[in-house]
C-alpha cells in the first residue's frame, strides 16, 4: 500500500497576523499622537511604492504620494507619481534615475512640476542586522507655464536601519537626516529629520510609519505623520 503525503500549498503572499495587528496599533498610536500633539502646521504624507526586480542588478519602481494639510488625512494639497530605474554597480553602491510628475494646489491655481532626478547610494556599513547608507540626490525641477522658477536641488541623506524581533514580531526601525540645498537660494535652506519603523507583512510587503520634522529657512517648521505600504517582487 502506497501512502502519499501532500504538503499544503503556501499562499502567494503570506501575511503574518501579528504583523497586521502591530501595524494597526502603531498607526492608531501615531495618528492619536498626531491629532493631540502636533501643532497647526502638522501634515500627513501617504506614500505607496512598488518595486519589481528584473534581474539581480536591475530594478524598476513606481511610487504614488499624497500630502494633506491635516494629520487626520483631510484637505489634500499635493500629489505626485514617480517612475524609476535602479542599477546596482557593486555590493554596496547603486545608481537610480527617476521622473516625477507633481501637482500642488495653491491659493488660486495648481503648480505643476516635472522633476528628473539622479541618485547615488552607498551602504557605508552593512551586516545582517544593521545598515548605514548615504544617498546623494540631484534634482532638476521644471515648472509649467512659468508658474515657478526652474532650478536644481541637491539632497544628502544619512540613514540608519536596523532589524529587531520582539515577541516573534519583526520590525525595522530607522533614523535619517537630510539637508537640502538648491541653485535658487544658493545655500542649504532645508532639512528633514526622519524617525520611524517598517513592519514586514510577509515576504513581499511592508507597512511604513514615520515622524518627519521639516525645517525651511524663513518658514515655520512642519511636523509630519508619514504612512504607506511598500511592495517588492
Amino acid at each position: 500500500m502506497i501512502v502519499l503525503h501532500m504538503k499544503p500549498k503556501k499562499s502567494f503572499v503570506a501575511i503574518p497576523t501579528k504583523s497586521i495587528i502591530l501595524s494597526l496599533l502603531l498607526f492608531s498610536m501615531f495618528l492619536g499622537m498626531g491629532v493631540t500633539c502636533l501643532h497647526a502646521d502638522g501634515q500627513a504624507w501617504v506614500s505607496n511604492s512598488l518595486d519589481l526586480k528584473i534581474s539581480p542588478t536591475f530594478t524598476v519602481g513606481f511610487q504614488q504620494e499624497q500630502r494633506f494639510n491635516e494629520v487626520t488625512i483631510m484637505d489634500p494639497y499635493l500629489s505626485n507619481i514617480e517612475a524609476r530605474i535602479a542599477v546596482k554597480t557593486g555590493k554596496r553602491t547603486q545608481f537610480a534615475l527617476a521622473f516625477r510628475r507633481e501637482g500642488q494646489t495653491k491659493a488660486d491655481s495648481v503648480l505643476r512640476e516635472n522633476r528628473l532626478f539622479l541618485d547615488f547610494s552607498w551602504a557605508v556599513l552593512k551586516n545582517k542586522k544593521t545598515t548605514v547608507d548615504l544617498r546623494l540626490r540631484s534634482e532638476s525641477r521644471n515648472f509649467e507655464a512659468n508658474d515657478g522658477d526652474d532650478h536644481w536641488r541637491f539632497r544628502l541623506r544619512l540613514r540608519l536601519v536596523t532589524k529587531m524581533t520582539v515577541g516573534g514580531i519583526r520590525f525595522d526601525p530607522f533614523l535619517a537626516i537630510e539637508p537640502f540645498g538648491d541653485t535658487k537660494a544658493d545655500a542649504i535652506n532645508r532639512y528633514r529629520f526622519y524617525a520611524g519603523v517598517t513592519v514586514p507583512l510577509g515576504k513581499n510587503a511592508g507597512f511604513v510609519l514615520s515622524y518627519i520634522r521639516q525645517g525651511t529657512r524663513d518658514k515655520e517648521s512642519l511636523d509630519i505623520l508619514g504612512t504607506g505600504f511598500k511592495l517588492s517582487f
